[in-house]
């Protein structure tokens, strides 16, 4: 009986071992993509961020500067490597032979796999606030931030030459 309760406690210790060297790998793995302040003077164009609905047709012209734009969201790109793993992950929870058929994640779960760093949030949500934007919050999946402000904060924040 000790031979047993002994190969019982040595499974359960590794269990609990490659849980923990799983989930140290996967907080490990997930990069800090902002690495620097905003400079305002470098720019990127974003191509296919734009809705099908925002074209000239339905532009009825600017509105006034001050108007409060509310709710707006930031959505955030994953890396390549999160958006494989995603990938991997939802073909997996729906294929019965693997592991993970059916283990759905908790939104912070999928955060510290597939979000954005805590670090990348933060830096994010610093440039929105010195824009004068106000942050109403963050995804629980950290990969959305919602914020509010005039018009002309947003448009600070983006390019002057914004349609909005």
């Amino acid at each position: 009986m000790g031979s047993n309760f002994m190969n019982y406690r040595a499974t359960r210790l590794s269990g609990t071992l490659a849980l923990l060297s799983f989930a140290t790998a996967t907080l490990v793995a997930q990069q800090d993509r902002v690495t620097a302040p905003v400079d305002r003077s470098r720019r990127v164009v974003l191509r296919g961020n734009v809705h099908p609905s925002a074209s000239p047709r339905f532009d009825a012209g600017p509105v006034d500067p001050l108007m409060k734009l509310d709710h707006v969201m930031v959505m955030l790109k994953r890396s390549p490597v999160q958006q494989a793993g995603l990938d991997q992950l939802l073909a997996e929870q729906q294929d019965p032979s693997t592991r993970n058929y059916h283990a759905w994640l908790t939104p912070e779960e999928f955060a510290d796999r597939f979000g954005a760093s805590p670090s990348d949030i933060a830096q994010v949500v610093s440039w929105l606030q010195s824009e004068g934007l106000a942050v109403g919050g963050v995804s629980r999946a950290r990969n959305s931030i919602w914020f509010s402000g005039r018009r002309t904060d947003a448009i600070g924040a983006t390019d002057r030459s914004s349609p909005l």
